[in-house]
């Protein structure tokens, strides 16, 4: 016997990354994926400001600690988009490296979360006709 199928859309949208070095897709109107992408945020916030008076012995010393903070990073983007996001997003640099005074982390996370109010500001325009043809269909 053949299975039915349903079919529907779900929201993702794939965006180029600087260009298209990355493409990433997520759905910015998604509460559960803003949600993960606000805690890693602040996660990634917190510690920075605590590592700010952070003190090192040498340099290897701070080196290492930087590279267990890229990793702490890259394992939150893998986690949101996907394995190896951040190794294609970041492209090989240091996710702590500054560009327009910002790691790149937070340039990145900023990026993302620009997206929301606007997509889900369209969906919400868009789904008031959609929903009123089937109310005037079915509602009687």
């Amino acid at each position: 016997m053949p299975v039915n199928a349903l079919n529907f859309p779900i929201g993702v949208k794939t965006f180029d990354v600087n260009d298209g070095t990355a493409q990433i897709s997520f759905n910015p109107t998604d509460v559960n994926f803003v949600s993960a992408l606000y805690d890693l945020f602040a996660e990634c916030a917190e510690r920075y400001e605590t590592d700010k008076d952070k003190k090192f012995e040498n340099n290897t010393a701070f080196f290492e600690y930087v590279r267990q903070r890229d990793a702490e990073v890259s394992d939150g983007v893998d986690r949101l988009f996907g394995e190896g996001a951040a190794a294609a997003v970041f492209q090989g640099h240091s996710t702590h490296a500054m560009a327009e005074g910002l790691p790149l982390w937070t340039n990145f996370f900023l990026a993302v979360i620009d997206t929301v109010p606007e997509e889900m500001s369209k969906q919400i325009r868009a789904s008031k006709p959609r929903v009123e043809k089937y109310l005037k269909k079915y509602h009687r």
